[in-house]
């Protein structure tokens, strides 16, 4: 996946009835998208696609694989990290920004 366009979604999740926008310091939950906006990104606009890879360097090969897309950054429920990001600094690195180019 070299050269792809990101989907990006922006999901306004709001703040539990106890916290706001004006309320400081915000509950756990709330703390951690504090902006009360979630965002996530993923590969591609389809929940299924097919990615094309060359099979041998010398050779005009192509295989097609269907895949699953999937929605990053995924929740890591063991260490109490929730799907999506609140702020955006950078990309997390994985294959789908490995071999972006600016």
């Amino acid at each position: 996946m070299e050269n792809t366009q990101l989907q990006w979604i922006f999901e306004y999740i709001g703040f539990c009835p106890s916290c706001g926008v004006d309320i400081q310091p915000l509950c756990r939950s709330c703390a951690k998208f504090p902006s009360g906006v979630k965002v996530t990104y993923r590969a591609y606009s389809s929940d299924k696609a097919y990615e094309f890879h060359k099979t041998n360097d010398d050779e005009l090969n192509v295989v097609s694989e269907l895949t699953n897309v999937i929605v990053q950054p995924v929740a890591q429920p063991e260490h109490d990290i929730p799907e999506g990001m609140y702020i955006l600094k950078s990309l997390p690195g994985n294959r789908l920004t490995a071999n972006y180019q600016y």
